[in-house]
C-alpha cells in the first residue's frame, strides 16, 4: 500500500501532544503528533518500524528519532528531492535540542504535505514550502519512489545556530515573546536555548507546531498578538496597562478582588492549552453552548448588550445548557423558583420561557449594570464568582473555569468538603470560551466586547 493512501485517511484528525500511538495497530489513533503520524503510516504501508524505538513501543516517535534512523540507515536525502518525491518524508529538527523539538511531514511530491500541524489545525493537507524551513528529506528503505517536479522557495526561519550572532530579527522575536507574557531571558538578539524553549511554550499556547523555531507561521502569530495589543490599547483602562501583561502564574492569588485578578485571568487565558485526551469533551461542551446561541443573544439584547457567550456560559455552568429549566437554580419553568433564590421571576405568570427566567437571573447577577465591562477578564471574574472562589484558598485555579486545560489537574469540593484528590469532570467555562475563539465563533476583538483581553 502507498503511504500517501494511508496518510490521506487521517486528514481532519486531531494533533495531540503526548499521544501514545500503537504503530503496529491497523486501527488509526485519531490523535497524532507529527512524528507519530509518519511512523504509523510507514508501518501500515510498508511494515517498516522507523522514527521510533526499534521495538515499535507506542508513543516513542519523535523528530529526533526520525533523524537518527535516517542517518543510521543511510536514507537521508536533500530537501528538494524529498519535496519532489511522492511519499518521501520531510524533517525539521533542533541540532542539539530535545528530540521532540522539530516536525515531520509526508511529501505528496507536488509541493504539498500531509502532516499533523498543531493543535489548532490538526492533521491537514499542508504546504511544503513557504511556511517553514526543512533540514532534510528521507526516502524510506526498500520503497520504490517516483518523482514529480515541484519548485518553490523556502521561508526564512530563526532557530538555534552553532555559532549565533546578534540579530535585530531575533531581538524582535524576544520582544514579541515578552509582550505576549513569555519570558525569553535577556533581550540580546541571540537565539539561544532559552529563546528556543520560550518559542516552544508560545507555540504550545497557540496550538502551533511545537519545534522551538520562529518560522513564518510562529512569527505571524507573534506579530498578530502585538497588533491586537496595540489595537486594544486605546480602549484599555489604566489598570490594563503594559505593566499587567500576562506573567503565567503558577498558583492562584488568594483574593476575590477583580482589579487584583485582572492580569491573572489574561495570563491564564493567553497561555491556555487544551489537555490531552479532553478534545472530545471540549467539543461536546462547546457544541452544547453553541446550540444556545440564539436565545442567549436575545437575552443579551434585553440586558443592554451583554455578549451572547457570557450568557451562554452562565447557562452551561448553572444547568449544563438545559434551556427547559430556570437559569437561577435548575427549578422547572412551570412555576416560580422554589429553591434559593425563591419566588423568581417576580414579574409575569408561569409557565415561564427560558429567556424570561434568564433575564431575571442575570439581572440578579449584575449582568445589567450601567456601562458594563465585557472584557474577558471581567467575564471570567463573573463566571468564577458564580461557582465560587473557594478553590483559591487551596492553591487551585477554579475547576469550573479551567478544567480541561493545563491550568487544572485536581482538587474539587465534594459532599465532605474540599478533596485535593478529586478531579472535576466538567469542562471549564474558560476552556469552552477558548474553543469558541479557536472556532471563530467569538473573535478576539468582537463588536460586543470592549476588549476581549
Amino acid at each position: 500500500m502507498d503511504i500517501l493512501l494511508v496518510a490521506e485517511r487521517l486528514i481532519g484528525d486531531d494533533h495531540i501532544p503526548g499521544s501514545h500511538v500503537n504503530y503496529r495497530s491497523p486501527v488509526p489513533a485519531n490523535r497524532w503528533t507529527s512524528a507519530d503520524l509518519a511512523s504509523w503510516s510507514a508501518y501500515q504501508a510498508y511494515g517498516l518500524v522507523f522514527g521510533c524505538d526499534p521495538s515499535g513501543a507506542p508513543g516513542t516517535a519523535s523528530p529526533g528519532a526520525w533523524r537518527h534512523d535516517a542517518q543510521d540507515r543511510g536514507v537521508m536525502v536533500g530537501v528538494d528531492e524529498a519535496i519532489r518525491t511522492p511519499g518521501a518524508i520531510l524533517l525539521r529538527f533542533s541540532p542539539e535540542g530535545p528530540p521532540e523539538f522539530g516536525h515531520v511531514a509526508i511529501s505528496r511530491g507536488d509541493g504539498r504535505t500531509i502532516e499533523a500541524a498543531g493543535q489548532r489545525r490538526g492533521v491537514i493537507l499542508g504546504d511544503a514550502m513557504g511556511r517553514r524551513r526543512w533540514d532534510a528529506g528521507v526516502l524510506l528503505p526498500t520503497v520504490a519512489y517516483a518523482s514529480r517536479d515541484a519548485t518553490r522557495q523556502h521561508g526564512a526561519v530563526l532557530r538555534v545556530e552553532p555559532f549565533p550572532q546578534p540579530s535585530p530579527d531575533v531581538r524582535e522575536i524576544q520582544l514579541a515573546l515578552m509582550a505576549a507574557g513569555f519570558d525569553p531571558g535577556p533581550i540580546d538578539g541571540l537565539f539561544g536555548r532559552r529563546t528556543e524553549a520560550t518559542v516552544a511554550a508560545f507555540q504550545a499556547s497557540k496550538g502551533l507546531i511545537v519545534d522551538g523555531e520562529a518560522g513564518p507561521e510562529t512569527r505571524a502569530a507573534l506579530a498578530a498578538g502585538r497588533d491586537e495589543e496595540a489595537a486594544g490599547a486605546g480602549a484599555a483602562s489604566p489598570a490594563e496597562s503594559a505593566s499587567e501583561r500576562p506573567q503565567s502564574p503558577s498558583a492562584p492569588a488568594r483574593t476575590t478582588d477583580f482589579q487584583e485578578l485582572r492580569a491573572e485571568y489574561r495570563a491564564l487565558f493567553s497561555s491556555l492549552v487544551p489537555a490531552p485526551g479532553r478534545h472530545a469533551a471540549i467539543q461536546e461542551a462547546t457544541d452544547r453552548v453553541l446550540r444556545s446561541r440564539e436565545p442567549a443573544e436575545r437575552v443579551g439584547a434585553q440586558l443592554g448588550g451583554a455578549p451572547w457567550h457570557a450568557v451562554a456560559l452562565v447557562a452551561e455552568l448553572q444547568n449544563g445548557s438545559h434551556l427547559d429549566l430556570h437559569l437561577h437554580n435548575g427549578d422547572p419553568l412551570t412555576g416560580r423558583t422554589v429553591t434559593a433564590p425563591r419566588g423568581r421571576p417576580l414579574a409575569g405568570q408561569p409557565p415561564f420561557t427560558w429567556e424570561e427566567s434568564a433575564v431575571d437571573a442575570l439581572k440578579l447577577l449584575g449582568f445589567a449594570a450601567p456601562a458594563p465591562d465585557w472584557s474577558l477578564s471581567r467575564i471570567l471574574h463573573r463566571l468564577e464568582a458564580l461557582g465560587g472562589f473557594g478553590s483559591r484558598q487551596h492553591g487551585v485555579f477554579a475547576p469550573h473555569l479551567w478544567c480541561g486545560c493545563q491550568h487544572y489537574v485536581s482538587g474539587a469540593y465534594g459532599p465532605d468538603g474540599w478533596d485535593p484528590g478529586a478531579v472535576s469532570d466538567r469542562i471549564g467555562a474558560a476552556v469552552i470560551l477558548d474553543a469558541l475563539v479557536r472556532r471563530g465563533e467569538v473573535p478576539p476583538f468582537s463588536p460586543e466586547a470592549r476588549r476581549l483581553l
